[in-house]
């Protein structure tokens, strides 16, 4: 009973703690800060804690998605602000970071019996744009910028192809037709796909 009591407590501390820290300037601050900014450690701080209080495996997963997409977007933020790109490389590894908690998280739903497959679906979506963004990306960025954007490509190319084969080929397929409307260059990044994965199914020839 004692050990319970001490994991509520816990809990308790975490909830208030975000609470009183998510309010106020500092947070706001750390929130929108980006990697190598001095403040950058406590934004990932507010949201390991924001972690722990999310309620069971479906929302968890949910919020490691959204996690995710906010690292692709400070990888990006970054490429584009040459007043930034001495950082491009920490921005690469907390994607990639971002990308294997991501998958690791709804795989983890999903042993347990959890459904989640609208998250899968959405963190598969999420991918496939990305690498098709990074693309462009990687045409404008400076020299010294294109290997971690190259490599942050990869590493969205095979989190799709990981997260695509859970969702099912009918599925994956009409996430590629979507993706395909807005990004037509995302056939060149499938092209290395092993032939009978899902997404080969709807490539044009």
């Amino acid at each position: 009973m004692l050990k319970n009591e001490k994991g509520f407590a816990h809990v308790l501390v975490i909830v208030l703690a975000v609470v009183i820290i998510g309010s106020t300037g500092v947070a706001v601050a750390a929130n929108n800060s980006l990697p190598g900014d001095a403040l950058y450690g406590i934004g990932r701080a507010i949201e390991n804690a924001q972690m722990r209080i999310a309620f069971g495996d479906d929302a968890k997963a949910a919020r490691q998605v959204d996690y995710a997409e906010k690292r692709f977007e400070e990888l990006t933020t970054i490429a584009n602000d040459n007043a930034k790109i001495e950082n491009i490389d920490i921005a690469l590894e907390q994607y990639e970071r971002g990308l294997e908690d991501a998958l690791a998280r709804t795989e983890t739903a999903r042993s347990n019996g959890v459904n989640v497959d609208d998250v899968l679906e959405r963190l598969t979506e999420a991918q496939l744009r990305q690498a098709a963004t990074l693309q462009e990306v990687h045409e404008r960025v400076p020299d010294e910028a294109k290997e971690a954007i190259a490599r942050a490509q990869e590493a969205s190319v095979r989190g799709f192809e990981r997260s695509a084969e859970a969702v099912g080929a009918e599925r994956a397929t009409e996430i590629q037709n979507r993706v395909r409307g807005e990004k037509p260059n995302i056939d060149d990044l499938l092209r290395g796909v092993p032939e009978g994965f899902p997404v080969n199914q709807s490539r044009p020839e």
